[in-house]
């Protein structure tokens, strides 16, 4: 249900305060940390998906928007920015089934957004305009038109116990006053019924000209949401929001400077000098998250792991972006040469980590 379920409140909330009070762009404030570049080897990866020839096309992508594994780790999602949206793979029989075309019918969409999955068969999938309850075997089960519900939705997790939570903005809302950005989206079963939203996260934001207040990323488990956006022109702020009661925990970042705006992993980041966000996930009891740094013209990603006793680092070549974190391993995705994902053996990781100050601004 969604992507990996965490550890307990008390933990989670310890976790977080190491991750974000850090700042997620914490890299930006310090020299590069002396670790070695790795390249991972063909033997850590369990599965790989995206080619630049394939006779049926089901492997080529034009993008790799979303990239999620199913609860057990079968099954591999894979959301393109042009139709058909959804690649599904099963990565025990390694076969490939399409599925999204563009268009207005109840089983066609928009736009791709993101994917989560309900269950181990069952994709969640967030359109423009639409959300979609789709089998791991290609069938549509159902849609429904979210724009009734007068929110313009960017992103989906499902979180809290198979709830749906979207971050949306509502253009009707004046300028400058405090605007909804995290809602829970009720989905009717009866295709009669509209979706209703009710917000659960207020923030001060812009929303004509995409100021501030913008999406960084968004994940759930069954404790809590975790939000990230753009609090400021030059500062990121992340949002703990609690199951239970919905209250909230923040924290702000350490003003940076120069800012300017960029596509990062599940949303958008903010560039600084020589640094990109790339993505951040939660995975059993640690949240990993990653940036990128040119070094001499080189695209060289780090990957921080930060843990209940302490925090670790891998850097990697190559421009990666962080998608998923399961049992099995991490998703990464990039484009160069082509697009593709690879899930890459948790093992492996675990292995190449190295110990890392990465825990700025306060302890674990």
């Amino acid at each position: 249900m969604g992507k990996q379920r965490g550890p307990g409140r008390a933990g989670v909330h310890r976790l977080l305060v190491a991750l974000i009070t850090a700042g997620m762009l914490a890299g930006c404030q310090r020299e590069e940390p002396e670790l070695p570049i790795q390249t991972i080897p063909d033997s850590a990866v369990l599965a790989a998906f995206g080619q630049l020839e394939d006779s049926t096309g089901s492997r080529i992508v034009q993008s790799v928007r979303d990239a999620t594994l199913s609860p057990s780790g079968r099954h591999l999602v894979i959301g393109d920015g042009v139709p058909p949206y959804l690649r599904i793979v099963d990565l025990d029989s390694d076969s490939v089934v399409m599925w999204g075309r563009w268009g207005g019918a109840p089983d066609e969409m928009g736009l791709f957004l993101s994917a989560d999955f309900l269950s181990d068969s069952v994709i969640v999938v967030m359109a423009a305009g639409s959300v979609h309850h789709v089998r791991v075997d290609g069938t549509w089960m159902s849609g429904r038109r979210t724009r009734a519900a007068g929110v313009h939705f960017g992103a989906l997790t499902i979180a809290c116990g198979a709830q749906f939570y979207g971050y949306g903005m509502q253009p009707s809302a004046r300028q400058r006053d405090p605007l909804p950005w995290i809602f829970r989206l009720s989905v009717p079963s009866s295709p009669d019924s509209a979706p209703t939203v009710v917000p659960v996260l207020e923030l001060p934001g812009v929303y004509r000209g995409y100021g501030t207040g913008q999406l960084v990323g968004l994940d759930g488990n069954d404790n809590g949401i975790l939000y990230w956006h753009r609090a400021h022109p030059t500062t990121h702020t992340g949002y703990w929001i609690d199951c239970g009661d919905y209250s909230t925990e923040s924290w702000d970042t350490v003003p940076q400077a120069s800012p300017a705006l960029a596509v990062g992993a599940r949303g958008i980041g903010l560039t600084l000098p020589d640094s990109m966000f790339k993505g951040a996930v939660v995975r059993d009891r640690a949240f990993l998250r990653a940036y990128t740094w040119e070094v001499d013209d080189r695209p060289i990603t780090h990957i921080e792991v930060v843990e209940p006793d302490g925090c670790r680092e891998i850097k990697l070549a190559g421009d990666w972006k962080l998608q998923d974190g399961h049992a099995r391993g991490v998703v990464l995705s990039r484009l160069d040469p082509f697009p593709r994902a690879v899930l890459v053996d948790w093992a492996w990781m675990d292995d190449a980590l190295v110990a890392a100050d990465c825990s700025i601004g306060g302890p674990l």
